[in-house]
């Protein structure tokens, strides 16, 4: 029987703050997580730092990090640290920015 994909939703201010929170949650996870970054207002490079070695190790293991929804600003934060939703996710079903 296939676990169940747990849901992250990022705060609007996902800075240092938020980093070890959500690598907790990461950790955590026994099975994929479906992370919905619809509400960010801003993501800073702390967070960007535990989603990309999160997808790292979710690839090595054969989980999933699940893109399902993102916002524009959130989007542009990516942008802005060099990153793309590839970087931190290994399914992406947000579509266009919201």
């Amino acid at each position: 029987m296939a676990q169940t994909e747990i849901p992250i939703d990022l705060p609007k201010r996902s800075d240092l703050t938020s980093a070890r929170p959500l690598r907790a949650a990461l950790l955590d996870a026994d099975a994929g997580v479906i992370l919905r970054a619809g509400e960010v207002e801003l993501l800073t490079s702390p967070v960007l730092q535990v989603l990309m070695a999160a997808r790292r190790d979710y690839g090595e293991s054969g989980r999933d990090i699940t893109l399902a929804m993102a916002s524009s600003a959130f989007d542009d934060c990516l942008a802005v640290l060099g990153a793309t939703r590839r970087d931190i996710c290994t399914v992406d079903k947000a579509g266009a920015a919201e």
